[in-house]
């Protein structure tokens, strides 16, 4: 059976899920689909595909136990979240593609979560290696994270009303809200559980550099993979950082449902470390990507503006305003060469109606000839 400690966490894990899932815009997310299917498909790929892999090559090459290695497998294995968006917000990657990859990778997280965990602990763990774990704890955390994706979801669908557009806008913070106080409650226990046994500043060198790993190279290497795809450098950036941002707070619950006592101290440990690292790794990453003009902010920009200003609708507004034909000045020998136009125009060209006479007809009168003699 699940610890007390992590039975009672699912409960904000729930709000956590639900509310990232709830702020989705179901409608919205399924009419850009073809705008940003080739930078989705590229983070999604990333997301589900590389980093699980790479976790589980960090699991061998570092010769993890199965406490630490399992634990940092539901780590790479799990959906972003709302935080990276929040990155890409204020450093200007591109926000519109990094809400569209949060909305599709918390949908496939109910199937891909699950598969990466069935394959990828099964492959760098023999049978016998991972008999004692508690997998009733690590298929409750599942349960909870498909539950409270789909009732998101359809919280989320319920909203989307265009008479009712002010009140889901309002609705969708709160859920926003909401999803974010319960993953920092997810961190304070996770710290608090790892810090009355064995704490996050009392590990061996190797713990430090194998959970960080995974996140070094997944920033990497999903960033050359949207290169090849041939996106541009803000997209690159938004595909980077959803690929290595991950969403502590699953592993951390699942950690606590699947071992107990200092065993799970020890578990939580990992989705706490590596939370710390994503959050100054990212930071440093999009200043760096700013600077060499990666992101939607001019490199020469103060850095007081780059946090302050929103670039991507500035350099949208300036862009629309490219698009405007405006026509030329007029030339001051225009005048000039219109006038040296019509004088070359031929008079022969021109119909001119021969005079009429003025001689009268005979039978018009003796007024009518005397006008004609008058002139």
């Amino acid at each position: 059976m699940p610890s007390v400690t992590g039975s009672l966490l699912l409960i904000p894990l729930f709000f956590l899920v639900f509310g990232l899932s709830a702020t989705v815009d179901v409608r919205a997310a399924w009419r850009e689909r073809e705008r940003y299917k080739r930078g989705v498909v590229c983070g999604l790929c990333c997301q589900f595909v590389l980093l699980p892999f790479i976790g589980f090559c960090v699991v061998k090459a570092f010769d993890l136990g199965e406490l630490v290695g399992v634990t940092l497998l539901v780590v790479t294995s799990s959906p972003g979240g709302s935080y990276s968006n929040f990155w890409c917000s204020i450093l200007n990657a591109d926000l519109a593609l990094s809400v569209a990859m949060t909305a599709a990778s918390t949908v496939l997280s109910v199937a891909f979560l699950p598969l990466n965990l069935l394959v990828w602990v099964n492959l760098a763990y023999s049978r016998g290696a991972t008999a004692d774990l508690r997998w009733e704890g690590l298929f409750a955390g599942i349960a909870v994270v498909i539950l409270a994706v789909g009732s998101g979801l359809l919280a989320s669908y319920a909203l989307e009303d265009g008479a009712k557009a002010p009140r889901a806008a309002r609705a969708r913070n709160a859920f926003n809200t909401l999803g974010q106080v319960s993953g920092l409650a997810l961190m304070a226990a996770s710290a608090l559980v790892s810090s009355r046994d064995e704490p996050i500043w009392d590990k061996k060198p190797s713990f430090y550099v194998a959970c960080a790993t995974p996140f070094a190279l997944g920033l990497l290497l999903s960033l050359a993979a949207a290169k090849v795809a041939r996106l541009e450098g803000p997209e690159r950036c938004a595909v980077a950082v959803e690929c290595a941002y991950q969403n502590p707070g699953i592993a951390t619950t699942v950690a606590l449902n699947m071992f107990e006592g200092d065993r799970a101290s020890r578990a939580v440990g990992v989705p706490l470390y590596y939370g710390i690292v994503e959050a100054f790794g990212i930071g440093v990453f999009l200043l760096i990507a700013w600077k060499r003009g990666m992101t939607h902010a001019p490199a020469d920009a103060p850095l007081l503006a780059v946090l302050r200003k929103n670039w991507q609708e500035i350099n949208k507004q300036e862009a629309a305003a490219r698009d405007v034909e405006v026509p030329p000045p007029a030339s001051p020998d225009a005048g000039v060469e219109a006038a040296a136009a019509v004088d070359d125009v031929a008079v022969d060209d021109v119909a001119v109606e021969p005079a009429a006479p003025l001689v009268a007809a005979p039978d018009e009168g003796p007024e009518a000839q005397d006008a004609c003699a008058v002139a």
